[in-house]
């Protein structure tokens, strides 16, 4: 998966209507500072961008803490 389909998809399980997930998913997507590799599979991710991708994928869950 792509890192913009690896956020995306908690929001999948979660039943987000799309156009709700694709504004969520670009926030968060530059809030950990990953735009420019949202279309990158992990392989050609370094490790600090590898662990972006997981805080991302937690924050679109919209936690009460972290």
């Amino acid at each position: 998966m792509t890192v913009y389909k690896n956020i995306e998809y908690g929001l999948k399980i979660k039943k987000e209507p799309k156009p709700e997930r694709e504004i969520i998913i670009q926030n968060v997507i530059q809030m950990v500072e990953l735009t420019e590799h949202a279309n990158k599979r992990p392989w050609q991710l370094s490790e600090g961008q590898r662990q972006r991708v997981a805080l991302a994928r937690a924050i679109v869950k919209r936690p009460h803490a972290f």
